[in-house]
């Protein structure tokens, strides 16, 4: 069940997220703050179906990059889990 105030913390990321985007890509008109609000959202709803296993990296890079960025936050812990399981590997 989604509560009022996970619908509240969704609203405030998304709207981090253009805002974030307009300041980033304003100047490139509404089609470059349109491809980087895709890109970030995209990034973070991909991170939501990492694996439980996953979560201390994911929580870990979101806590350090989000401010800067989902897509970020996504390249460190796509990274981090990589190296991982290679470490787990050798």
């Amino acid at each position: 069940m989604v509560s009022a105030a996970d619908n509240t913390k969704e609203e405030d990321l998304r709207a981090d997220i253009v805002y974030r985007c307009y300041n980033q890509m304003g100047e490139f008109g509404p089609e470059g703050v349109e491809i980087c609000v895709k890109g970030e959202l995209s990034a973070m709803q991909s991170l939501k179906t990492y694996p439980q296993e996953a979560s201390e990296i994911v929580q870990r890079c979101t806590k350090r990059l989000e401010p800067i960025g989902w897509e970020m936050v996504k390249s460190c812990a796509d990274r981090e889990i990589a190296a991982a399981r290679k470490a787990k590997k050798d």
